[in-house]
């Protein structure tokens, strides 16, 4: 299976969804995900399929509303503000906006237009708190 990461979208043979679901819950390698796609290491026209099952981890777990562990909840903040603050105009419209994997789109994946109501309200929480502690000299 790990040898199809290097055909293109089209030529997967499975649905993509079989390495998008159910969503990853590793901290460690959610981090290496992450950090692979801020640092350029793992980049959309290198390895299209990885890029897109990268994405759509991150961003299940960025924006997952589920109850957590104070340190899961911890590394989800962490990263979704450092998402928003990304010089990467791309990747963070592509990490904020992921909608669903969709193999045969021109990205292997579908986009909102815009941030909807209920992520926006979880960024707004993680950007307000991090104001906060800011404007207080923490």
């Amino acid at each position: 299976m790990l040898r199809s990461l290097g055909v293109t979208l089209e030529q997967l043979s499975i649905p993509i969804e079989r390495f998008t679901s159910p969503p990853e819950d590793s901290l460690p390698l959610l981090g290496l995900y992450f950090r692979s796609l801020v640092m350029g290491t793992l980049r959309h026209c290198w390895c299209p399929i990885l890029y897109v099952v990268t994405l759509s981890h991150v961003n299940a777990f960025i924006f997952s509303q589920d109850a957590a562990a104070q340190q899961v909840v911890a590394a989800r903040r962490s990263m979704l503000r450092k998402t928003y603050y990304l010089t990467d105009k791309v990747l963070r419209s592509h990490l904020l906006l992921f909608r669903l994997p969709q193999q045969h789109s021109e990205l292997g994946f579908d986009t909102y237009e815009q941030l909807p109501p209920i992520r926006a309200r979880c960024l707004e929480s993680v950007l307000g708190t991090q104001e906060d502690r800011d404007a207080k000299g923490h």
